[in-house]
């Protein structure tokens, strides 16, 4: 998978484009969404496991973001 590629759109801003249209702006890419929802379970693991608190959230982070790409590459290969 390339290091750029994430998953596409899931979200955005939209605004006027000041001629009578909508422009989208911003949002999250379906990678950040994966990793956000793999980040709440990673914390609540942490939270109810005492033995767990000594992984960084760092190592926390990058895990989510280790799913998230699982998650993709997963649905590609559905598709």
């Amino acid at each position: 998978m390339s290091a750029t590629f994430n998953g596409g759109p899931i979200t955005a801003d939209i605004q006027p484009d000041g001629s009578g249209g909508l422009l989208a702006i911003g949002g999250l890419s379906k990678r950040e969404w994966f990793a956000g929802m793999a980040l709440q379970g990673a914390a609540r693991y942490v939270n109810q496991h005492d033995g767990h608190h000594a992984e960084s959230l760092a190592d926390i982070a990058r895990e989510s973001y280790l799913i998230a790409d699982a998650m993709i590459a997963a649905g590609k290969e559905q598709a």
